[in-house]
């Protein structure tokens, strides 16, 4: 019986692409992750070589310059093989890989202005020129906030927690509390890392994940241009798109769990196999590739 999961399958030619572009780092993912745990440090040698091989823009419309995954499965897949050698650094290019799915539905839905900005920050992803975090959760003793100054210009404050690949971000996608005609609303805003008063704290220590870069970010006071605010909603709105994107992310996030579990149990095996002690040296797994009249890499049957 075949140990395989179904989710190391890609499902389209984009996702095979997307796992031979993969498989060349793996090795080297594997090697350097004890160390950057132990340092708590960033793989940043890593991300370069991904922006350079077109892994950073995956996700990334094919007509803008990306690989064009679309598929969630094959997403989940390219993340099952690198978090197996590595789940932290997997965590990090997770991030890239959902914004640049939730942007390109932006570019594709959005109003003119919102579509121009989606269109910029693809374009920069799939030339390997940006890294993109999501800075949505709140420190707990801070409330990021957007507001207008006396000459009518838009400023953030405040701090965020848990924003995963911030040590190599470009830019950074804000959730913040604001005010439209009196009423409250959250607002999404775009700011690059070199913003007066943006300042990335790198006091992440999560064990097993220090390599995943998930940071605090400050901002004190920073200018936000107009052109730079994604989104606006009122507090308490119904929003699809919304539901969309955390959906998004957090499905493909399941590859992940799956790389961890996979590589976890054969560890388990390799060791008991081996008798007692350390577990027998072993080759990093190649992952398979779906083939015709290939029945140990074929998906599942579907349940009628």
């Amino acid at each position: 019986m075949s140990t395989e999961h179904a989710v190391r399958v890609p499902r389209t030619k984009e996702g095979r692409a997307l796992l031979d572009l993969i498989e060349p780092h793996l090795a080297r993912i594997r090697a350097e992750a004890r160390e950057h745990d132990e340092r708590s440090a960033f793989p940043v040698e890593t991300f370069a070589a991904f922006a350079k091989d077109g892994l950073m823009g995956a996700t990334v419309p094919a007509e803008l310059g990306g690989l064009g995954v679309t598929r969630l499965h094959d997403v989940a897949a390219g993340l099952a093989a690198v978090a197996a050698a590595d789940a932290a650094t997997a965590l990090a290019w997770h991030v890239q890989l959902s914004r640049g799915l939730t942007l390109t539905w932006e570019w594709r839905h959005g109003e003119p202005p919102v579509r121009r900005l989606a269109e910029s920050l693809l374009r920069a992803m799939a030339g390997g020129e940006a890294a993109i975090c999501g800075a949505v959760k709140d420190h707990p003793r801070s409330v990021t906030t957007l507001s207008r100054d006396a000459a009518g210009r838009w400023a953030l404050s405040g701090r965020k927690m848990l924003v995963s690949m911030a040590p190599v971000a470009t830019h950074f996608v804000v959730h913040a509390q604001t005010r439209v005609d009196g009423e409250p609303a959250l607002t999404v805003v775009v700011l690059p890392r070199d913003t007066p008063g943006l300042a990335v704290l790198e006091d992440w220590n999560g064990l097993g994940m220090r390599a995943s870069g998930t940071c605090d970010v400050a901002f004190g006071d920073c200018p936000v241009a107009e052109d730079a605010i994604l989104s606006r909603r009122p507090v308490g709105g119904h929003n699809d798109a919304v539901l969309a994107g955390q959906t998004v992310s957090s499905v493909t996030m399941l590859g992940i769990y799956c790389g961890i579990a996979q590589e976890a149990r054969d560890i388990a095996v390799g060791r008991f196999a081996a008798g007692s002690g350390e577990p027998r040296p072993r080759q990093p797994r190649s992952w398979p590739r779906s083939r015709p009249g290939c029945t140990r890499c074929a998906p599942p049957p579907v349940p009628r």
